[in-house]
């Protein structure tokens, strides 16, 4: 739910832009419901998106050919959002803005991301990843250190320990938004 209000207030955002031109171009809104369901409400008031009518993402896509548009600006912060549906979009041979899904899902897991980093060269601080139900402390990171989920973005489940006994607490909160948590040396 974050995820899906999040996009709803940066699109909205967007669309209050005054310097777009309106006269020259078009502007639609394809929303996806945290139930999978698409709508294509008139605008993004909160009267617009409960009044728009919902379909299924194959309903949707005939939908968007109708429109035929000729770019989309992508405002969804999840990570199907990033990766699944500008893939969508790609496959639909509908030019969108910011990085391809390729691009962006590596970024998506910290893990990974600091994995590719290393791999290249780039100095990365000390850390473990843990797994909820197989490895769930740290055995060579020592305080102080940053715990964070390894799939969230938002500074989401993210603490910075600086006492032993803050660790279990900022585990388990980290653990709520993910079963795979980094846990990296704090380089002040």
């Amino acid at each position: 739910e974050f995820y899906h209000d999040l996009s709803i207030l940066y699109a909205r955002a967007c669309d209050a832009c005054k310097d777009l031109d309106r006269e020259r171009f078009d502007f639609h809104f394809a929303v996806v419901h945290m139930d999978g369901r698409w709508s294509f409400p008139a605008n993004l008031d909160e009267k617009s998106l409960v009044a728009a009518p919902r379909m299924p993402m194959a309903a949707a896509i005939c939908r968007i050919s109708q429109l035929n548009p000729d770019v989309m600006v992508p405002h969804m912060f999840c990570v199907e959002g990033m990766t699944r549906f500008r893939s969508l979009f790609d496959l639909l041979e509908i030019p969108f803005l910011g990085n391809h899904d390729y691009t962006v899902w590596p970024a998506t897991d910290k893990a990974v991301t600091k994995q590719l980093l290393e791999a290249n060269g780039v100095s990365v601080p000390k850390g473990e990843l843990l797994q909820k139900g197989k490895k769930e402390r740290p055995s060579s990171v020592r305080v102080p250190l940053v715990v964070k989920p390894c799939n969230e973005d938002n500074s989401r489940g993210i603490t910075l320990v600086r006492r032993e006994e803050d660790l279990a607490p900022a585990l388990d909160y980290a653990f709520g938004f993910d079963p795979r948590v980094v846990v990296d040396e704090y380089i002040a």
